[in-house]
């Protein structure tokens, strides 16, 4: 199974958008699909969204709310002195008022609220995208884990294999007995490395498997090819991608955001009616009277200029944090991409005129050893020479992989692979 990388999930990360409960671990192999899901569902950080789109939710619905009326109850003219000492001659008013909001307000706070919720949503998208670059990288660790044991575990088969023909050698007196010596040297040697990378990649298990918060992984092993290895499209292309990151639209969530928020302090500028009417009962005649009024403030003092200027500033911050996060994504893509095509020159390199020759080398140093004409320490020497190409070329291979999900996860889309990909 070829490595997709990131952005080659996105009918995984479709699906996954609104789960509730999301997949079950694997008790068997494990997929970069398969762990990307796992950690798009379960990941803690994500939980915190949604209880950040109920808080949107909530603050829209208050948005939207009218004024409450206000109920006023006055007692005039008593008590007094005089004729006022009691309340027979008092004025007892009961008056309802209502606040009328002009210029639009409530609806321009609700499209500020919606405005605020499309930048909670892309920090959403921003902080599922940062899981899932942080999952493949995780995922490649594993792999390369799984390749550096394997490689190991040959060394030591190699190994054993020299030490009853060196004992041979030896018996047959045509070797030194250090030859035997060596030999058994380099075997424990290879064994120590064998530990020493089944525990590299315990911890490379277990740091994936963090990722959608197990403490203990639980799938035999990961699969896919690290050998598979694609053209991208040119930076340039790659650069004209990058509208598509959620950090650069969310910049945009952001600017309509505060745009929205400009509009609600405008509106402010525009002085409220409080309209009333009530009932006055006067305690002499015994008669009542309807009494009407209304009030304006007059804006003579305060026009919110301070709010106005302060939201228009912050359009302006927005905007510049674009043209910031964006220049950011641009200089990153660009060393992801030079790190990427170094490693894959490497990786050309090392399969089409380093490994053959040590392979090549290998072999004739294996037959002459065979034969009586070469002693060990050649044989030891082309042995390490081919282990040490095979470590290189894998390690190219995890930068390659590794600069490829972060040019996808840079550019928010997966990129075509070239007409000339090598498989």
């Amino acid at each position: 199974m070829r490595i997709h990388h990131l952005l080659l999930l996105t009918t995984c990360l479709a699906a996954t958008a609104g789960a509730a409960s999301g997949p079950a671990e694997n008790t068997g192999t494990l997929s970069l699909r398969q762990a990307v899901a796992l950690a798009l569902v379960r990941h803690p950080e994500l939980a915190v969204f949604s209880k950040d789109m109920r808080i949107v939710d909530a603050q829209k619905l208050q948005a939207g709310l009218k004024p409450n009326p206000t109920v006023d109850f006055t007692l005039e003219d008593a008590p007094g002195s005089g004729d006022y000492t009691s309340f027979d001659r008092a004025q007892n008013t009961l008056q309802l008022s209502q606040l009328f909001e002009l210029g639009d307000k409530r609806a321009t706070r609700v499209r500020a609220v919606e405005a605020g919720r499309a930048s909670v949503q892309m920090e959403y998208e921003t902080k599922r995208l940062q899981i899932a670059a942080s999952t493949v990288a995780a995922f490649v660790e594993v792999l390369a884990a799984q390749h550096r044991l394997a490689q190991a575990k040959e060394t030591v088969t190699l190994a054993e294999k020299f030490a009853p023909a060196a004992q041979k050698r030896v018996d047959a007196g045509r070797a030194s007995p250090v030859e035997v010596t060596r030999a058994n040297v380099v075997t424990a040697s290879a064994k120590v490395a064998v530990s020493n990378y089944e525990g590299q990649l315990a911890v490379a298990r277990k740091r994936l498997a963090t990722l959608w918060g197990s403490t203990k992984p639980r799938f035999s092993s990961a699969v896919g090819d690290l050998n598979h290895v694609r053209d991208l499209p040119t930076l340039a292309t790659a650069t004209n991608r990058l509208d598509h990151n959620p950090l650069v639209a969310r910049g945009d969530a952001e600017i309509a955001s505060r745009e929205a928020k400009l509009a609600v302090e405008q509106s402010k500028r525009r002085p409220d009616l409080t309209a009333s009417v009530g009932i006055r009962h006067f305690n002499e005649s015994k008669d009542a009277a309807a009494v009407l009024g209304f009030s304006l403030p007059w804006p003579l003092f305060n026009r919110n200029e301070g709010n106005i200027a302060e939201a228009e500033a912050q359009i302006e911050k927005a905007r510049d944090q674009r043209i910031a996060t964006k220049a950011q994504l641009g200089s990153a893509l660009a060393i992801a991409y030079e790190e990427m095509t170094s490693a894959r020159k490497n990786i050309k390199t090392y399969r089409e005129s380093v490994l053959p020759q040590v392979d090549e080398a290998y072999k004739l140093t294996n037959e002459g050893y065979e034969l009586g004409r070469l002693g060990y320490l050649e044989v030891l020497d082309a042995q390490r020479t081919l282990f040490d190409a095979r470590q290189q070329q894998l390690e190219s291979l995890i930068q390659y992989h590794k600069a490829v999900a972060e040019i996808e996860g840079i550019t928010g889309q997966s990129l075509p692979a070239s007409s000339n990909s090598s498989k």
